[in-house]
């Protein structure tokens, strides 16, 4: 696999990432969710029924978007989980020197 380094315009860290609380209940396949602390595109969603003496659950299955690892968590229909606010943003190859790139934005910021 792959390892991705970061640069000072993307730290892997907690004060970089925004989520959005959100009800397990209400998650679907093909969204986001943070597990743990990797946010991941949701790949499945079981959800049980109310059982006699407690509230239906929630299994969630998620691929990390950064390094393409499964993750699995189980909570509460009920309880809040992190969404986190995704941005893509495609750029344009302009350039390779001595293995840096140079990118063009949409905007015709480079990078």
């Amino acid at each position: 696999m792959e390892t991705m380094k970061y640069n000072e315009d993307y730290q892997m860290n907690n004060h970089t990432i925004h989520t959005i609380p959100t009800k397990a209940g209400s998650l679907k396949v093909g969204g986001f969710v943070v597990i743990g602390t990797f946010p991941c595109k949701i790949t499945e969603f079981n959800k049980t029924k109310d059982g006699k003496h407690g509230h239906a659950k929630v299994t969630l299955t998620g691929i990390d978007v950064f390094t393409g690892k499964k993750y699995t968590d189980c909570c509460p229909a009920h309880s809040n989980v992190d969404v986190p606010v995704i941005k893509r943003v495609e750029y344009s190859l302009q350039d390779i020197d001595d293995g840096y790139l140079t990118l063009l934005d949409e905007d015709g910021t480079v990078r």
